[in-house]
């Protein structure tokens, strides 16, 4: 999604960012955003389990099979230009592949503002860059 401007109020867009659930659609923030992009991968809506392994659509070219670890979703926010939405949708899908490990190595020494929300046994967990949190900074 590409944002530009402010709302009715007059305040930043209020962008949604989706809880990695399955079974039920919630919020899990809410990102204050005035220009440039915003996009979203993850696992949680196009997956089947098979011997008790969630198999995403996503696929890790170096194997072939689908990414196998606790990265749920990744979130992108790029600057405005004239391709950043593409820009972010392309770097949101390779965060899923990468990981959180290798993929918060590769954004944090881009500077990339990035979000990923972690599976837990008890629920999620966030890990944002140093980028992403001082867009979410009041």
């Amino acid at each position: 999604m590409r944002v530009r401007g402010r709302n009715a109020k007059g305040e930043p867009w209020g962008i949604a960012i989706e809880q990695p659930s399955a079974s039920q659609r919630a919020v899990q923030s809410i990102l204050p955003l005035g220009e440039g992009a915003i996009s979203t991968s993850g696992d949680y809506r196009n997956f089947f389990e098979q011997g008790g392994k969630r198999c995403s659509h996503h696929i890790d070219p170096h194997t072939g099979q689908t990414v196998a670890h606790r990265l749920a979703s990744a979130t992108v926010v790029t600057p405005p230009a004239p391709d950043c939405a593409m820009r972010a949708g392309g770097l949101a899908t390779a965060l899923v592949v990468l990981g959180e490990k290798r993929g918060l190595v590769l954004v944090e020494s881009l500077g990339i503002a990035a979000k990923f929300i972690l599976r837990e046994d008890e629920g999620f967990r966030e890990i944002a860059t140093a980028a992403f949190r001082r867009l979410s900074a009041p």
